[in-house]
């Protein structure tokens, strides 16, 4: 091995949680993009409502999706 039990497992966990953190910039850019286009001035620019919660739901299966995989490989 190149690394020892403690060394492995930092590693691991250091890298869990720069995938974390990953994830959670992404999630954060998703919501801001989906704010700014519900924000837009004019009516029509805007984002048509339909689409705002399809992306919503979108963002809300990845977060359920890596909370589980966290769940699981934290353990």
């Amino acid at each position: 091995m190149l690394l020892n039990d403690d060394e492995e497992a930092s590693a691991t966990n250091h890298s869990l949680r720069a995938t974390r953190d990953k994830s959670r910039k992404d999630r954060l850019n998703s919501m801001a993009r989906i704010g700014v286009a519900c924000s837009m001035e004019s009516p029509q620019d805007r984002m048509n409502i339909t689409n705002v919660v399809h992306e919503l739901q979108l963002v809300m299966n990845i977060l359920l999706e890596h909370r589980t995989l966290f769940n699981r490989q934290g353990r």
